[in-house]
């Protein structure tokens, strides 16, 4: 990597920062107030892997890290990961030596800390315990029972993503498998009707199934 595509990727960086500040002050002011315009977040009653990340920068930026970590660990602990990686990279480039800027293993490393991340903040939420403090009042309800199994779901939902996502086109299937239960899961929290959208989702995927085998055949 040459030292212009790694300024570049700098450049991409903060205009993507920048279209995410634009985002949240628009959503703030369009959307009904007392919302946070999250999808797992407002729909579902499920913190997302970012969820917390805003209250966390403002933690960074008052020097008050234990609430950082508290408002999104995951966030916190891999920005400045990729501070570190960062600076290795500019070294490395600087030095002119021909080792690889950024190592191979950030992208699926950052997929599953983040995917486990969500996954553990979800199921603590389960069993009453909210580091975020949004959600709890939501699923005080629970029995055990159900949140043991709303766990194990959660769980399974987030190995079958990954798998759809690292593993060999053959395992793509997995993302089938992921759709259902994301379905599942709101179905076994909050409202049976959830369980209508694999509907939908079966019949996509008998269209496609039947265009793939018209393809296969001519």
């Amino acid at each position: 990597m040459r030292l212009k595509t790694y300024i570049r990727m700098h450049f991409l960086v903060l205009a993507v920062a920048l279209a995410f500040g634009v985002y949240g002050y628009l959503t703030l002011n369009l959307l009904p107030s007392g919302s946070y315009h999250c999808f797992m977040h407002d729909l579902l009653r499920l913190y997302c892997p970012l969820c917390g990340g805003t209250r966390a920068f403002l933690c960074v930026l008052r020097f008050d890290a234990l609430s950082a970590l508290r408002y999104n660990a995951a966030v916190c602990l891999a920005a400045l990961g990729l501070l570190v990686l960062d600076a290795r990279a500019l070294y490395l480039i600087l030095r002119g030596r021909g080792e690889r800027p950024f190592p191979a293993f950030i992208l699926p490393v950052g997929v599953c800390w983040f995917v486990g991340y969500t996954v553990l903040l979800n199921g603590l939420l389960f069993f009453g315990i909210d580091p975020v403090g949004d959600l709890l009042p939501y699923w005080q309800h629970l029995t055990p029972l159900m949140a043991t199994l709303a766990t194990l779901l959660l769980a399974l939902l987030a190995l079958s993503f990954l798998a759809a996502l690292l593993l060999p086109r053959r395992w793509r299937w997995l993302w089938w498998l992921t759709g259902v239960l994301a379905i599942l899961l709101p179905s076994l929290l909050k409202n049976p009707l959830w369980l209508l959208l694999l509907l939908p989702l079966g019949i996509l995927r008998l269209v496609i199934h039947i265009i793939k085998k018209k393809a296969v055949q001519t």
